[in-house]
């Protein structure tokens, strides 16, 4: 606990909104919210006992590894990392919480307001 860090964040989001009058009672604005406006991976949260997003530790440890390293190989090591450590699936059954924030999302509106 409070043993992990995770580096800076630089977040920048982006609203343009243009409202046109119709008439002496309605009003229509349009917008666009972008939302991580240059799409960066920023790392959200850690895991626990390596201390890094990018991966959990189990391969590297030979200690925690040596049996199942014997029982899967190599090719259980690809499968290993394409599922726990590229997509953090281990850390998402464990926290509930994903390694990094959500990428670039845009929204589109309508207001109408009278």
């Amino acid at each position: 606990m409070n043993a992990s860090t995770t580096p800076w964040r630089f977040n920048a989001d982006l609203r343009i909104d243009k409202t046109f009058e119709i008439g002496r009672y309605l009003q229509l604005s349009f917008y666009v919210r972008v939302l991580n406006l240059f799409n960066t991976r920023q790392v959200e949260n850690v895991y626990p006992y390596s201390g890094s997003a990018q991966t959990d530790g189990m391969i590297g440890d030979s200690y925690r590894n040596r049996s199942w390293l014997d029982y899967v190989g190599e090719e259980g090591i690809g499968i290993y990392n394409a599922i726990n450590t590229t997509n953090g699936q281990s850390y998402w059954d464990l926290t509930g919480n994903e390694l990094y924030r959500s990428p670039r999302q845009i929204f589109f509106g309508v207001k109408v307001e009278y």
